[in-house]
């Protein structure tokens, strides 16, 4: 079967490569070295390493890819389709190491990090970062990385030392980044992301994909979209990890500017870092007023917000675009939500909350699909014309998606016009009752 994790944080097990490609610096290097040389003979000489450590290293690589990366020749190595997929990750795994080298020289007034700093620094290293950084403790990231807990402090240590700076903050309970901490945690967490995509990229030319893709979801995507783009996507490529990552939108956002997350699915009207993220939209969703089904106000044929005067709310959280609209629309017509609705963004909550009660909710129409079908739920007859969200997806817009990523948007698009279409249809008895 393929493999579907619901997390809650967005962290990437460090001590997992989907695809097969570690993210060796100094192996990835080497074979970096080789494409551009056109030799291990030239390349060795370039790194100043012999040439058998050096086809050593590329033959280990090529054993953990399975796939060629090099064609022999009698005048040297040519890159394969798989070696230049490799190349072209690794030189952008590499240019976050230089951005990070360049940031910290910027940062403040600790020493700059050492001459050569991107080309000495080490995968170990930025995995201990990062372990360090998602658990909050060096032991923490011992247990991640499978090593003892000296071996992580030595690690951070010479990485401290490369960087020029302290990278993390020690308290009693807990390691907080420092500026400069914060600064190397974000590019070496983006390296990490582009290696493991080379995977996902070169699964690609064999037609079955493999590597993971790490899906934020937002509250108006997890009930269907979401999930529906998933199975499409794992039926059509089992091979790929899956993880689901439900929170906050600011949480989100930070996990896609650090490659902790590939993609965000929800409403598009959120404020966004100005040229970070990339918006794309699918459909706009239509809220409706819900109650359970055979709720007094449910066999009116027409009602107006007045109607609704004296009635309980399960709202949306403040902040969000479908509770913004509610206190919109509340507002015009002088209703009153009453001094202690319940406030949460869980459809399995609010759901709950309608069926046990006869509380109404603010709730897109595609996101009680099921329920309706079941005659659990049903949409109140009331005239909300133009309250609608639109619904997209958000990516880094400095990335690169790798093939699984891309996979998944197709899916996503595919849905979106489904949605829209299906809608459009649903819509028509509604304004007629109205």
């Amino acid at each position: 079967m393929p493999a579907i994790s619901l997390a809650a944080d967005t962290s990437r097990p460090a001590s997992r490569y989907p695809g097969g490609i570690e993210p060796n610096l100094r192996r990835l290097r080497m074979a970096l070295a080789v494409i551009d040389c056109g030799s291990a003979h030239r390349a060795a000489g370039k790194l100043h390493l012999t040439q058998s450590s050096l086809t050593k290293a590329v033959q280990e690589l090529e054993r953990a890819a399975e796939v060629p990366l090099f064609l022999r020749t009698s005048r040297g190595m040519v890159a394969t389709r798989f070696g230049h997929i490799l190349a072209g990750r690794v030189r952008r795994a590499l240019s976050h190491i230089e951005a990070a080298e360049q940031e910290l020289r910027e940062a403040g007034p600790e020493a700059p990090p050492c001459a050569g700093f991107c080309g000495k620094v080490t995968h170990r290293q930025l995995a201990a970062l990062i372990g360090i950084a998602d658990h909050q403790t060096e032991s923490g990231a011992a247990r991640r990385m499978s090593l003892s807990q000296p071996a992580v402090t030595a690690a951070l240590r010479e990485l401290e030392r490369l960087a020029g700076s302290q990278l993390f903050h020690r308290t009693v309970k807990a390691m907080i980044p420092t500026a400069g901490g914060e600064i190397l945690i974000r590019r070496a967490k983006l390296a990490f992301a582009e290696i493991m995509a080379a995977g996902s990229d070169m699964s690609s030319l064999q037609g079955q994909l493999t590597g993971r893709v790490v899906v934020g979801s937002l509250p108006m995507a997890g009930a269907l979209l979401a999930p529906r783009a998933i199975n499409r996507l794992l039926r059509e490529h089992p091979g790929l990890q899956v993880s689901v990552v439900e929170g906050t939108f600011q949480s989100l956002i930070q996990g896609v500017l650090c490659g902790d997350v590939d993609i965000i699915i929800g409403a598009l009207d959120y404020p966004t870092p100005p040229c970070d993220i990339v918006k794309e939209h699918l459909f706009d969703d239509r809220l409706s007023i819900v109650v359970r089904k055979g709720h007094r106000l449910a066999s009116r044929a027409r009602l107006d917000m007045a109607d609704l005067a004296g009635a309980q709310w399960v709202v949306p959280r403040a902040g969000t675009p479908a509770r913004m609209y509610l206190d919109r629309i509340a507002g015009e017509a002088g209703l009153d939500l009453g001094s202690n609705p319940i406030e949460s963004n869980s459809l399995f909550t609010v759901r709950t909350l309608l069926l046990e009660s006869d509380r109404l909710a603010i709730i897109s129409r595609h996101q009680i699909e099921i329920d309706e079908s079941a005659e659990l739920l049903q949409i109140l007859p009331l005239d909300l014309e133009g309250l609608s969200v639109p619904i997209g997806v958000g990516t880094r817009a400095d990335g690169a998606p790798s093939a699984g990523v891309k996979a998944f948007l197709r899916h996503l698009h595919d849905l979106g016009d489904e949605i829209d279409a299906s809608q459009a249809v649903r819509a028509q008895p509604l304004s007629k009752a109205g």
